[in-house]
């Protein structure tokens, strides 16, 4: 049950990795080529979504581990959904999504050799978009790769009929212990009660010392069964001075 059920979550979510763009996974995949993002711009004095901004009215730039900043050279898009085209800015759609723009970036912003890249745009009225990235090694399909369709590449994983096995045990146990807690017990018998017994059996002998019927004269203790007549445990009792003494509980009768 448990291999199967991780199974089918694995295939739902790699379901899409196997058809998907393979560049982001967390962060962005290093070496990535043609990657586009999405930039979010605010006026700087409403706080609203700014329309209207063409290509040329931008200034982006992107900074590597260990580089320094280095600027894109800007260009039009045909439309929100052109062909990659490094340093391409198009508005995205002023009334269904205002203040939304297209970004494509050169594939030097994310070269293996540096482990995150921020990007930025800047634009006259408006607050300065910036987005930190790390710059990952593993992708989707690396992962994919790895797992297998329906998880086929997991083979460290107990079988399905190891997990039977633990289930069943477990299954035993706390049936055990719920008998233990759940039905009745036995009255424990004539004889001298054990210097170390189970939990159980410790609470079965308060219950009957503080049930069944018991006697006690100036040198004897007794505690009968349940039939009140047989003497299970006996106690030799004396005094000294005014201190009653009573010896460690023997066997009856």
């Amino acid at each position: 049950m448990g291999t199967r059920l991780l199974r089918i979550v694995v295939t739902l979510l790699l379901a899409s990795s196997a058809v998907a763009a393979d560049k982001f996974a967390g962060g962005i995949k290093a070496d990535a080529a043609d990657v586009t993002t999405f930039a979010i711009v605010r006026s700087s004095s409403t706080g609203s979504g700014l329309t209207g901004k063409v290509f040329s009215d931008f200034v982006c730039s992107y900074w590597r581990q260990g580089g320094t900043v280095t600027a894109i050279t800007e260009a039009t898009l045909a439309g929100e959904d052109a062909a990659h085209a490094d340093g391409g800015i198009v508005e995205v759609d002023a009334t269904a999504m205002p203040g939304v723009y297209r970004v494509d970036w050169p594939d030097a912003a994310f070269a293996a050799a540096s482990d995150w890249v921020v990007l930025a745009c800047t634009t006259s009225g408006a607050y300065e978009w910036v987005s930190g990235y790390a710059l990952e090694t593993t992708g989707s399909s690396e992962v994919y790769a790895r797992i297998g369709a329906a998880g086929a590449g997991l083979t460290d994983l107990a079988t399905q009929a190891s997990v039977n096995t633990i289930d069943d045990f477990v299954d035993t146990e706390v049936a055990a212990i719920l008998a233990l807690l759940d039905d009745a017990r036995t009255e424990p018998g004539q004889g001298t009660p054990p210097v170390n017994p189970d939990l159980a059996t410790k609470i079965d002998f308060l219950y009957k010392a503080w049930r069944n019927r018991k006697d006690q004269t100036a040198t004897l203790f007794q505690l009968y069964a349940d039939d009140a007549t047989t003497v299970d445990q006996k106690a030799t009792v004396s005094d000294s001075g005014g201190t009653t003494t009573m010896e460690e509980v023997t066997a009856g009768p």
